[in-house]
């Protein structure tokens, strides 16, 4: 007959991380009922957890710089955070100047004690740049130095007017001119070069 209560120590015993560990039997002794003993050691394997990281689909305007790239974690156990992956990299060809189209963005490099890590790969998208609407620049919008006006009454055609001006102020610049009323063209607060 045994007596004393089986009991298990060694490495196995709060065992949390994956990896491998020593089961350690005993308790029993015999009290002289001959039995001789003996106990063999066990393992206990905890396997890594898989973990799948998905590079987060992003988008911009073409000509914009590259968002913040980002991921998602699908996994996770208990308490743990994305923080107990280390060296993980998210990259895209893209650049500010590239052309309108889909680039991937690549998840890749991490790595984390306790997970089997599966990389998944998202896609930046860059849009067309909304078409801009030249600036037009009216006379009254226009000023000059030292808030002088200066107004010009003739008769001809804008181009002419225009070459005119521009030869006084040795200034080359687009802008309207207004035709207030018929053969007179008034250019108001022209600045000066």
């Amino acid at each position: 007959m045994l007596s004393g209560a089986l009991v298990y120590g060694g490495t196995s015993q709060g065992a949390i991380n994956a990896g491998s560990y020593v089961i350690t039997p005993g308790g029993y002794y015999s009290n002289q009922q001959g039995y001789d003993i003996s106990y063999v050691n066990g393992a206990l394997t905890v396997n890594p957890a898989p973990l799948t990281i998905t590079a987060d689909n992003k988008s911009k305007v073409y000509g914009d710089a590259n968002p913040a790239l980002t991921a998602t974690y699908s996994g996770l156990k208990g308490t743990d955070t994305s923080a107990v992956v280390s060296g993980l990299t998210l990259n895209t060809a893209a650049t500010t100047g590239s052309n309108v189209g889909s680039y991937t963005i690549t998840a890749a490099d991490g790595t984390a004690t306790n997970y089997t890590i599966t990389f998944v790969n998202g896609v930046l998208t860059i849009t067309a740049a909304p078409a801009t609407t030249p600036e037009t620049v009216a006379y009254t919008d226009v000023y000059i130095e030292g808030l002088v006006n200066i107004i010009n009454e003739m008769s001809g055609n804008p181009t002419n007017i225009a070459e005119r001006i521009l030869t006084i102020f040795d200034f080359a610049w687009f802008f309207t001119i207004d035709v207030p009323y018929e053969n007179t063209f008034v250019i108001e607060d022209m600045p000066r070069h």
